[in-house]
């Protein structure tokens, strides 16, 4: 199957290098300085584990036409950026799949949840509040692993996250893409703010997290 992957972002990249990887057709589409960088580098990754680092040379594009043919497109961009390309991937008769593969995180301070444990506190609570706000308002929580947070006692979680939130994984792939795009942060929360308005559940704790994320 010949894919094309819209967008060499850190998701996009990742995506593309494991389809290639993997014996897939995958064409890789970004402009600018980025594809520069990949014509000359290729895709690498980094394993924040091992050390061990990858490099994969994948066929690269700089623009998507009207008569380009793939049997799928995967758009992997910020949520926010992504009406801005409809009119253009309309133009397109060829393709027979469009799928959109949207970021999304939480900006947090990074430094503050290894930290204290009263930052981890609220963002589990503002994680329980979202959920009964989704089931309020007939939205399904998935995935149905989310829900193991009700089931584990606070003080247990709480230990947990700590050694995770220090962490230069979390801190590059939570906290990185969010400083990087509040704009996508606060369409998000927009975004879900009004898909679980009809349940009338108030989040306070979610409300506090929201202004960290775009102020924090």
């Amino acid at each position: 199957m010949k894919t094309l992957v819209f967008g060499a972002g850190p998701t996009g990249s990742l995506y593309a290098a494991r389809l290639f990887e993997a014996g897939h057709d995958i064409t890789l589409l970004d402009r600018g300085q980025r594809l520069e960088d990949l014509r000359t580098h290729g895709v690498v990754l980094d394993d924040a584990f091992s050390g061990r680092r990858e490099v994969h040379h994948i066929p690269l594009v700089e623009e998507f036409g009207e008569d380009d043919d793939y049997d799928l497109v995967m758009v992997v961009m910020r949520k926010n950026q992504a009406p801005q390309l409809l009119p253009l991937l309309a133009k397109n008769r060829r393709v027979g799949t469009f799928l959109f593969l949207m970021n999304n995180a939480a900006d947090l301070n990074g430094e503050r949840f290894a930290r204290t444990r009263d930052a981890i506190i609220l963002g589990l609570r503002a994680l329980k509040e979202a959920m009964r706000a989704q089931r309020a308002a007939g939205i399904p929580v998935r995935p149905p692993t989310f829900r193991a947070v009700n089931l584990v006692p606070e003080a247990f979680m709480v230990a947990m996250m700590r050694p995770v939130a220090k962490t230069d994984l979390y801190k590059a792939g939570i906290i990185g893409h969010a400083r990087a795009a509040r704009d996508e942060i606060s369409h998000l929360l927009d975004e879900f703010r009004d898909r679980v308005a009809p349940g009338g559940v108030a989040m306070p704790a979610f409300e506090t997290l929201a202004r960290y994320s775009i102020f924090g």
